[in-house]
């Protein structure tokens, strides 16, 4: 027992370096010029860092309390809190150190429409290849853009939001919870879960996030949403989803927010749907509609339908929010009467 005593005393010791080298933060503060020099480069960005802490372990970690985003002129933009880079061992021994994922208690960001470099800071990010991206994990989110024609103050606030690579997908996985708030009133609850398999096609470019903004706020639309879904074409090139999509506690063009609240249920298998919803168009009238929608080569709409009297454009204006991701986008009204 005397003969390994000596090996095992030599284990321990051993062992108590590795954890302290492991665990014991180490001052790197000589490598901020250097790290702001390189995230400067990749995203055209300027950024300030006064302290840095490195951990070793099975990835190199860096550690800064606080790192400021700047524009290329100086003007602050964001903030991250408490921010961790990993860094894989082999990225460094080959001389390409590369971030593999990047975690924050929280991001603050405040832009305007007149931000002089805004647009080319988003231009930055657009060209950025998927697999030079790192993994995002948010604790605490707030996103906040100044609209300067409209003097409107958007802004998208959370506790956690994610963005992870995923095998042999094109796309970065999303899942995020928050709530979007219009000149600090809240307007949208949103716990979501998206996996876009496919490039993102020209044509969502023609999509604008202000101008369905702009509806929330004038149809003044309430409502919770969860949804988690999986995005990719076809074998004919469009885009389908499967998944589950629901909107709850919807409140449309009612001030007081007492009136009934409707729901919409969507679970989606690629060209077949199931629904299940309820739609006020009043505070005693209604329409409810269950069954399944099949858009494949047979196509087949089975529906059960139960509606009060109720005047076609009042249900329209209650789910026209929805309708810019339909045929329908752009009308105005519609003609006629359920019963």
């Amino acid at each position: 027992m005397k003969k390994y005593s000596k090996y095992f005393i030599i284990a321990i010791i051993l062992l108590a370096g590795l954890i302290s080298v492991c665990f014991v933060p180490i001052s790197a503060s000589k490598l901020i010029p250097t790290i702001e020099e390189q995230v400067s480069k990749d995203l055209g960005v300027k950024i300030h860092i006064e302290k840095l802490i490195l951990r070793v372990g099975p990835f190199l970690k860096v550690k800064a309390p606080i790192m400021h985003m700047m524009y290329e002129d100086g003007q602050k933009f964001a903030q991250f809190d408490n921010v961790k880079f990993y860094i894989p061992w082999l990225s460094l021994l080959k001389k390409d150190p590369v971030v593999d994922t990047l975690y924050a208690n929280k991001l603050i960001v405040r832009v305007s429409s007149d931000d002089k470099y805004l647009q080319n800071v988003l231009d930055n990010l657009s060209k950025k290849d998927i697999d030079e991206a790192p993994n995002v994990h948010l604790k605490g989110y707030s996103i906040s853009y100044l609209d300067k024609t409209t003097n409107d103050n958007i802004t998208f606030a959370g506790q956690t939001l994610t963005l992870d690579k995923v095998s042999n997908y094109k796309s970065l996985k999303l899942d995020a919870n928050g709530a979007l708030s219009i000149n600090n009133k809240k307007f949208i609850t949103y716990d979501l879960s998206l996996l876009p398999k496919m490039d993102i096609p020209e044509s969502a470019n023609s999509f604008s996030l202000f101008n369905l903004i702009n509806q929330i706020e004038e149809l003044d639309f309430h409502s919770d949403i969860i949804a988690d879904l999986k995005l990719y074409k076809n074998h004919n090139d469009d885009i389908q989803a499967s998944g589950f999509i629901n909107v709850d506690n919807i409140s449309v063009l009612d001030s007081t927010r007492k009136n009934p609240k409707s729901f919409v249920y969507l679970t989606l298998w690629g060209d077949k749907a199931s629904i299940l919803s309820n739609i006020y168009t009043s505070p005693d009238k209604k329409v409810y509609i269950e069954g399944m929608v099949n858009n494949s080569k047979k196509p087949v709409l089975d529906l059960k339908v139960k509606t009060d009297e109720i005047k076609l454009d009042d249900l329209y204006q209650k789910l026209k929010i929805f309708m810019d991701f339909s045929r329908l986008k752009g009308l105005k009204s519609i003609g006629g009467t359920l019963n």
